[in-house]
């Protein structure tokens, strides 16, 4: 998966969670654009993803098939 976005921050740190809470994948982003998310060895399923930069948080629903 690849995520697409710009920040104003030297990194965005990101955390992905399974359906039972825990903590799945998580890690460091640079903000310069395109940006590979290493979520390849997770089986396909529901999860959230957490992208945290300076003082804000962002949360989504993740679905890898």
């Amino acid at each position: 998966m690849k995520f697409e976005g710009h920040f104003d921050f030297e990194s965005v740190q990101y955390r992905v969670f399974n359906a039972a809470g825990r903590v799945v994948a998580n890690g460091n982003l640079d903000a310069s654009g395109l940006n590979p998310l290493p979520i390849s060895h997770l089986p396909a399923g529901v999860y959230i993803l957490t992208l945290q930069y300076g003082n804000d948080t962002k949360t989504v629903k993740l679905i890898k098939q």
